[in-house]
């Protein structure tokens, strides 16, 4: 990671700076809080469900009580500004001790230079804790080293209204293809009379990372994955996602993730791409809904290049953040929110340790036995079909900018699929190239 630090932030510089006052007086707060301590360990997440809420206290209190010596003051964001919080707070010179977000920021922020691999502190025996898919493999891997503090493994799908199929006459099952995808979703609004498919589509980043599957499923990486030999593949995925477009809300426009994942809890969405965390954060206010009755999670359909039926799985999880103080100290934070009591609280999503059973999960969880049935569905969904990693890529924020604005194209017929290939085509991979990719 030699000279990738400062010639990688060089590119974000306008970026980062957007958090001005984020970066300054949230810096501000931490340098005069709590100056008794003799160590102040800082982190900067996104914690919104109260599932999560409610893990990271509990662990900030243990921790703090635990430690006099050596006091946790978190911080939290939403997940739209996670990203360039963290940024912020490097530019600024004093990152957190630990950041915070998902394997699609991984391969970025590792070619930043700005995360630490927690093995490099902790040794393979902290490495082993957890299942190997996710320490061996994956977005969060790179060079051989797991560059991320798992907290949260995610299997994905589409969450689906299964009343709304049966009312339709739709078999879950049968839907395997692009094409079966997009007849089911007609034959749903017309039993329903709306339109069923929830992608949020009021900014780049959602946008982006909701309709990724797609790609994945496709034969190709991600969204940022030009290959020359693979350019069929990506018009593909376009053309579908226009022939979509009839069965999206024009609401989705102006959606963020929170919005997203509320149109499907209030009905006014039927299929959302989300992963097993979605139960835990949706269950207290959507009790009635979160049942076998009327919802379930189906694989990814995939189209003609794609592997047919898949899943993909990702990681939530804190970083050791490389240039922040008190290593030493921010390494005894991680081992002890990873250990195995600790991670078997954290009720989003399912745990990611090498292994463990539902009977543990639902007395450790915060919702206890009301989420058996999920995690039942979620364990049969992940041994029946293949599973996928989400893969990062570098210069994420600008890459997404630019899919963002030819989707929209493709959706109102300004640009065709091929045009907005090309488009991105002439773009995407300089950008990856200017990121170090």
């Amino acid at each position: 990671m030699v000279n990738r630090h400062t010639g990688s932030m060089s590119r974000r510089t306008v970026l980062k700076y957007m958090a001005v006052t984020g970066g300054a007086a949230a810096l501000q707060s931490w340098t005069s809080s709590s100056a008794s301590a003799a160590v102040e360990l800082t982190s900067v997440s996104a914690m919104v469900a109260d599932a999560e809420v409610a893990w990271e206290k509990e662990m900030v209190e243990k921790w703090n009580k635990a430690n006099p010596d050596m006091q946790w003051v978190p911080e939290n964001v939403g997940w739209e500004g996670i990203f360039e919080k963290v940024l912020a707070y490097e530019t600024a010179g004093s990152p957190p001790n630990l950041g915070y977000g998902w394997t699609g920021f991984t391969a970025d922020w590792h070619q930043m230079g700005i995360i630490a691999a927690p093995e490099d502190h902790l040794g393979q025996e902290w490495k082993s804790r957890f299942a190997p898919y996710i320490a061996e493999d994956g977005g969060d891997v790179i060079d051989g080293k797991l560059w991320a503090v798992p907290l949260q493994a995610g299997s994905y799908g589409l969450v689906t209204r299964v009343d709304w199929l049966k009312a339709a006459g739709i078999d879950r099952a049968g839907i395997q293809t692009y094409d079966q995808l997009v007849d089911a979703l007609a034959k749903v609004a017309k039993s329903q009379n709306n339109k069923p498919l929830g992608i949020p589509l009021g900014n780049s980043r959602n946008a982006a990372e909701k309709t990724d599957w797609m790609f994945r499923g496709n034969g190709l990486l991600h969204l940022a994955d030009f290959d020359p030999g693979k350019r069929d593949a990506y018009i593909e995925v376009l053309e579908t996602l226009k022939r979509l477009r009839p069965y999206i809300p024009d609401d989705s426009l102006s959606q963020d993730y929170t919005g997203h994942r509320r149109a499907f809890a209030t009905g006014a969405a039927g299929f959302i791409s989300i992963g097993d965390y979605y139960f835990g954060e949706i269950y207290p206010s959507a009790k009635d809904l979160m049942t076998p009755e009327h919802v379930t999670m189906i694989p990814y359909p995939s189209g003609s290049k794609g592997p047919g039926p898949f899943s993909m799985f990702d990681l939530n999880s804190y970083y050791m953040m490389a240039h922040a103080k008190n290593l030493d100290a921010t390494t005894k934070l991680v081992d002890f929110l990873t250990s195995r009591e600790n991670l078997l609280r954290w009720s989003l999503g399912h745990p990611p340790l090498k292994e463990w059973t539902v009977d543990e999960a639902v007395k450790s969880r915060l919702y206890g036995e009301a989420e058996r049935w999920w995690l039942d569905d979620v364990i049969v969904l992940a041994s029946k079909v293949p599973g996928l990693a989400a893969l990062g890529y570098v210069a994420k924020d600008e890459v997404q900018q630019v899919y963002y604005e030819n989707l929209l194209k493709v959706f109102d017929g300004s640009q065709t699929p091929e045009q907005a290939y090309d488009a991105m085509n002439g773009r995407i991979p300089e950008l990856i190239k200017a990121g170090g990719g």
